[in-house]
């Protein structure tokens, strides 16, 4: 399972991955490791995904902006 890194993303699909577990499926869902906890509650594995940082960029002196 993938989804977006927010409660109001995660949090509904608690129980759908809940009840997959139920019925003998292997879950893994790829979160961030606050929500590692959650997710191990139902049963299935959390997968951590790294935290992306903001991209860096370099400006070359004299270009345009």
């Amino acid at each position: 399972m993938f989804s977006i890194a927010a409660h109001g993303h995660v949090n509904p699909s608690l129980e759908v991955i809940r009840e997959l577990v139920a019925r003998g499926h292997r879950v893994s869902y790829a979160v961030p490791a606050s929500f590692a906890a959650k997710v191990a509650e139902t049963g299935a594995t959390p997968s951590s995904t790294p935290r992306r940082s903001r991209p860096t960029t370099t400006r070359t002196p004299g270009a345009p902006n």
